[in-house]
């Protein structure tokens, strides 16, 4: 599993220019922006994004042939790369959220509530982000996935569009369920926790079943 990690982080560094170009829209998103919360999301999405690319590096020139004559698993490759990914877009994160607090700081709007509720989010961003993407790319590859994501979230914006027109009348029927959360909201932060790491732990087993019957 070291092993593995530390082959998928040689990878990243392949692309060490393009990730400091992006630390560097990040401090001037960070700077010309109002919302500190942004530029936390922005880093997190790209490193989750960054990261899974080291399956593309993988597959290049018939490389999983030979990288799976060495001592390691086909399970251990699933749950190397989802780990791989949780740290990139955790430490991409972290990142985000020191340039956050820094500028946050020097413009004296600093509130560490909301950077603190903006690291929840975001790592709850980074599992569904992994669990909904690794499946689709260890299927169909990395250039077909792109298009089903594409889809996918074509279809998501279609969804939420027909939900914003109905908005009024779901508000009023979930309205009940939504004072509960407003008075207890570390239990419907533990239950948002507690579905995320289901998840992630069902997309694990659905990438494993993949990948194991995957032909090299």
């Amino acid at each position: 599993m070291a092993g593995l990690l530390l082959k998928d982080w040689k990878l990243m560094m392949q692309q060490k220019n393009t990730l400091l170009m992006v630390g560097v829209i990040a401090v001037m998103v960070a700077i010309g922006g109002t919302d500190p919360g942004f530029v936390i999301t922005y880093l997190t999405i790209i490193g989750v994004m960054y990261t899974m690319n080291t399956l593309s590096y993988d597959g290049a020139d018939n490389g999983n042939a030979f990288l799976f004559t060495l001592p390691i698993t086909r399970k251990e490759y699933v749950v190397e790369k989802y780990i791989f990914s949780i740290l990139g877009g955790g430490a991409m994160c972290l990142y985000g959220v020191v340039l956050a607090y820094v500028i946050s700081v020097a413009k004296g709007v600093l509130s560490v509530e909301y950077i603190l509720m903006n690291i929840f989010a975001e790592f709850l961003l980074i599992i569904i982000i992994l669990s909904f993407l690794l499946p689709i790319e260890l299927k169909f590859g990395v250039e077909k996935a792109r298009i089903i994501i594409v889809v996918v979230t074509l279809l998501l914006f279609a969804f939420g569009m027909a939900v914003a027109k109905v908005g009024n009348s779901m508000y009023l029927a979930l309205a009940p369920m939504l004072s509960q959360i407003e008075e207890r909201p570390e239990l419907a932060a533990l239950a948002a926790l507690a579905a995320a790491v289901a998840v992630l732990g069902i997309s694990c087993r659905i990438s494993i079943g993949i990948m194991n019957k995957k032909e090299l």
